[in-house]
């Protein structure tokens, strides 16, 4: 081999060990700690901007992360050091905040300024707190799950509508999902579906559930499938 092509050959060698190094340092675990500026260790929720800033919910407050260097995210509304029940990417983009005491706000990533769209009070004469813990959302508006009811936010009215109730007032509601024209709702006592066209809810029983996975399965006949919730007779029930 003449030394041209030793030299070469070297080079190209050194420079792919570096960039597998390089890779697989980037690919590494990375602890965010109080070196970056991150006062509080209780992480509730993180999640990415369509810019690519890391959003971090914690109990102490809401930071932004670049890739280097944490930042406490302030406002004039008041979101510091506030307990940060969940946080939500929008269709548009921005970032829902829902917090425990201090209601919930939209964020706009690039310009950083907060919405304040809820204050935490259902009824604003009564000093109790209603937080927001669930979030499900059309193009035309959001889903909140506050207490056992569900609301409806509309992005342009700003109107906060009651849309639904579970039948136990003491119920929690955990999880909110939307499927076509039905919105699922998990609570700690059960599934719930509310259906928009009829506004209908009903509660998805042991039975109903054993009757959807063999429809999802293909286990029962073609006449049977009328999903999601079609009412089976006395007859067809005898067959699970």
């Amino acid at each position: 081999m003449s030394k041209f092509f030793f030299i070469v050959y070297m080079f190209l060698f050194v420079c792919s060990q570096h960039s597998f190094a390089s890779q697989t340092y980037s690919e590494q675990l990375q602890r965010i700690t109080n070196n970056e500026q991150l006062s509080q260790s209780f992480i509730v929720k993180s999640l990415q901007d369509d810019i690519g800033y890391v959003w971090i919910a914690t109990t102490e407050g809401l930071y932004r992360f670049d890739g280097y260097q944490v930042t406490p995210y302030e406002s004039e509304l008041g979101l510091k050091n506030n307990y940060i029940n969940s946080i939500y990417k929008a269709i548009d983009g921005q970032i829902l905040v829902n917090t425990q005491l201090a209601g919930s706000y939209l964020i706009n990533p690039n310009t950083l300024q907060a919405e304040l769209i809820y204050s935490g009070h259902l009824n604003q004469n009564q000093e109790k707190f209603s937080p927001v813990q669930a979030v499900a959302e059309q193009p035309a508006h959001f889903y909140f799950s506050i207490d056992s009811h569900i609301y409806r936010y509309g992005k342009t009215s700003k109107d906060l509508t009651l849309i639904s109730s579970l039948p136990n007032e003491n119920m929690f509601i955990r999880a909110l999902s939307l499927y076509q024209n039905t919105l699922y709702i998990g609570a700690d006592q059960g599934l719930y579906v509310y259906n928009f066209a009829n506004n209908d809810l009903q509660q998805i029983t042991a039975l109903w559930m054993c009757f959807l996975m063999k429809a999802e399965r293909g286990l029962l006949p073609q006449n049977y499938f009328l999903m999601p919730l079609v009412k089976l007779s006395v007859e067809s029930l005898q067959q699970f």
